[in-house]
């Protein structure tokens, strides 16, 4: 299931794009399901957040 991360300070626009996105998928049609979780970033490691490669086994670990 692909996913987005989005970062960015305060007053950015994080928000504004969210729903943006939100709703272009949600208007596109078709079998299309939206859903939104907000994670602390805080609450995971960088490998566990964002993924890693595996020397030992050759290949992509994916994170959240």
């Amino acid at each position: 299931m692909p996913g987005t991360i989005l970062c960015g300070g305060t007053g950015t626009g994080k928000t504004t794009m969210i729903n943006c996105l939100q709703a272009t998928l949600s208007n596109m049609g078709g079998s299309l399901a939206v859903k939104e979780v907000r994670v602390n970033p805080k609450s995971f490691g960088v490998d566990d957040m964002y993924g890693y490669f595996s020397p030992r086994e050759n290949e992509w670990c994916p994170g959240v």
